[in-house]
């Protein structure tokens, strides 16, 4: 299978999206100011929905202030090559701060600081969802592919769901995979809620060492997951070198699919840590 690419990357997916937050509404349980303050803001909105939010309305969001331009804010476009470079103010891969190191924090704050309720509104949902986005590897890094978005993906001969391109496998295909291997059930959101208990049930004791360090140390963790695996351990791979596709291996793929399932357990895990810091004291 030869694919040509490639919608704007969204992150996780929907279905992935969805699955961080029920995690985290699971390591939430018996948190009852957090969940109180959290309902205060969001009213009735559930915090999977909060979760999809920004990706749903990407293009009506973008257009407006003050989020004119957010659709930019989902992504670091770290490149994957050469030293590693950190995130300050003025960094070249994050013209004019319009990426998701440059707005993350800035939208935790606005949980509690926004001056009206629709920002404080928006404060939980992107900060939701921005870190759902950081735990997808290939929404930290760059290869001038647009985090592999513009990159076509085979598998021995057998099509990637839906993505045919590699940011697309790992927002989309992955998740699915792991969803349908969770549940015996065949609707989509029975299999979200079993990959989720799933996942909480298998990494709950993580929790306190996941919750460990900053917003940054973990952007620079998912990157380094794109240089060792998203993108390194690609059969061929080598920077400097052009790659016109990527062909997964065996080994690729094992890899892939247990380190996003780890992936989207972080993710959970440090949605709740956030919104307890933010709202539990």
């Amino acid at each position: 299978m030869l694919a040509v690419a490639a919608a704007p990357a969204l992150g996780w997916g929907h279905n992935g999206h969805r699955i961080t937050a029920l995690i985290a509404e699971q390591f939430l349980q018996g948190d009852a100011k957090t969940l109180a303050q959290v309902k205060a803001i969001m009213g009735s909105e559930a915090l999977p929905d909060s979760a999809t939010y920004p990706d749903v309305h990407k293009g009506a969001l973008d257009k407006g202030a003050p989020y004119a331009g957010s659709r930019e804010w989902h992504y670091d476009d770290r490149p994957v090559c050469g030293p590693v470079q950190k995130y300050a103010p003025g960094v070249k891969w994050c013209p004019k701060g319009a990426c998701v190191s440059g707005h993350l924090n800035e939208q935790i704050a606005a949980m509690k600081a926004g001056t009206t309720p629709f920002a404080k509104q928006m404060g939980v949902r992107f900060t939701v969802h921005f870190l759902g986005d950081i735990h997808q590897p290939l929404h930290t890094a760059n290869n001038n592919d647009r985090g592999g978005g513009e990159l076509p993906a085979s598998y021995q001969g057998h099509e990637l769901g839906g993505s045919l391109h590699l940011h697309g496998y790992w927002d989309d295909d992955l998740v699915e995979d792991a969803m349908k291997a969770a549940s015996a059930s065949e609707d989509p959101a029975v299999q979200e809620s079993d990959l989720a208990t799933a996942l909480h049930k298998e990494f709950a004791a993580k929790y306190a060492e996941w919750t460990k360090g900053t917003v940054e140390d973990w952007i620079e963790e998912s990157h380094k997951l794109a240089r060792d695996l998203a993108y390194g351990a690609i059969p061929g791979f080598s920077c400097g070198a052009p790659i016109k596709e990527a062909r997964l291996s065996d080994a690729y793929v094992k890899q892939a699919h247990a380190r996003a399932r780890e992936q989207l357990a972080k993710a959970g895990a440090r949605i709740a840590f956030i919104l307890k810091r933010e709202f539990g004291k």
